[in-house]
């Protein structure tokens, strides 16, 4: 009996793993076909299925730089809240990218940014 639990375990395991190889071919089709946004999400509708495509990016501050230019910056244009640790205000942040651009740029050289990767979620439609 635990054999067989265990054989389709295993049998199961590698199901998993050729379906996961299989996506992440479908995956790497759909990135050639559809625009990746650089943030956020975008959904695309065809007769028969809906696409939702997400894109997130990982910004990380550091604290040693931000610490050093945060006296360059005017009171209240820089998107951290100090709490123990810095922790970058997303939203004072685009803010600053969008409106003060040489701000920005000064700001920026704290900031590390990395793209996660892209989410993807198939639903038919009947």
């Amino acid at each position: 009996m635990i054999e067989k639990a265990m054989k389709q375990w295993l049998d199961c395991k590698q199901a998993e793993k050729e379906a996961t190889y299989q996506r992440k071919l479908a995956e790497k089709e759909l990135e050639k076909i559809v625009k990746i946004p650089d943030e956020g999400s975008e959904t695309i509708k065809t007769a028969s299925f809906k696409l939702t495509v997400k894109q997130s990016v990982t910004r990380k501050i550091d604290e040693r730089k931000a610490r050093q230019i945060f006296n360059e910056m005017p009171e209240g244009l820089t998107p951290i809240n100090w709490i123990e640790t810095a922790k970058l205000d997303l939203v004072g942040y685009r803010w600053l990218k969008e409106n003060e651009p040489g701000l920005f740029k000064i700001f920026s050289d704290c900031i590390t940014e990395k793209k996660g990767k892209a989410n993807f979620n198939v639903e038919e439609i009947r």
